[in-house]
């Protein structure tokens, strides 16, 4: 298992900074987020990713996957090319793809077969530079809001060509258990996000681990069953500064550390 960080909330970091942050952290390396206004963002991606890496190799550390843009949903789009060649030339193994909304009104079904060819071609642009793409779990208006709602995507294509990602703080507010979102997506189940949701007056929020509501030692029971050995990726979406992102991130790695060591890792 790959222990990473996700840097959606570190923009301001360049990339040594961030090298030296997870090095400090103790982890294997970051679920780097490609995003405009990051170092390493859709626009330079060609040149900045492959230097990065290296930097970050040096002080080894791992790129265990990249988070793009929301936007890509599109395996045609100028970005997606030119996105998937770089991650693939810089030998990041995963890569998680935008989001599907749906509309008030749409055809669920129609447009769910309209979503299947969309990520039959991100798993040949995939396989071409040999990346796979992954979806991720996301409460709310979302195709793929949970497991089952993923299987409705994904189910029948190749689990070596596409990739499931699980939740933990999604699966709870979608109303689907992790164990059981585990045994539906299986064998497509490729990376976890870890963060924890609570629930407040007048809608809900991401808490540092053990705040909220997922019963994260049976999350890492469960994980040690199928002796699950992809990424699996801190959030640490706090509306903080980074410095204290990161300090949160610390108190949040030492919970999951115990809770793993409690699993039996």
């Amino acid at each position: 298992m790959q222990l990473l960080m996700f840097t959606k909330m570190l923009a301001e970091l360049d990339v040594r900074q961030l090298g030296e942050a997870m090095t400090d952290l103790g982890l294997d390396g970051m679920d780097l987020a490609i995003r405009p206004g990051h170092p390493v963002n859709p626009d330079n991606v060609e040149t900045a990713l492959p230097e990065a890496v290296r930097l970050w190799s040096d002080m080894g550390l791992v790129v265990g996957m990249v988070t793009t843009d929301t936007s890509l949903i599109d395996p045609t789009s100028a970005d997606a090319e030119r996105v998937f060649a770089a991650v693939g030339g810089a030998g990041v193994r995963y890569i998680k793809l935008g989001y599907y909304l749906w509309q008030p009104g749409e055809d669920y079904w129609e447009q769910v077969e309209t979503i299947r060819t969309r990520l039959d071609g991100f798993s040949e642009l995939g396989a071409r530079y040999g990346v796979m793409p992954c979806y991720h779990t996301h409460s709310g208006h979302f195709y793929g809001s949970n497991a089952s709602g993923l299987m409705h995507l994904m189910e029948g294509m190749d689990p070596e060509r596409i990739g499931a990602y699980l939740d933990t703080a999604h699966l709870l507010l979608d109303g689907e258990s992790f164990a059981m979102a585990m045994s539906i997506v299986d064998p497509y189940l490729k990376i976890v996000a870890i963060k924890d949701p609570l629930y407040i007056e007048g809608g809900r929020k991401i808490v540092p681990l053990g705040e909220g509501l997922v019963d994260f030692v049976g999350v890492c029971r469960d994980l040690k069953a199928v002796d699950f050995d992809g990424p699996v990726s801190l959030h640490s979406e706090y509306d903080l500064d980074a410095q204290a992102v990161i300090a949160t991130t610390r108190q949040d790695l030492g919970r999951f550390r115990g809770w793993m060591a409690e699993a039996g890792w």
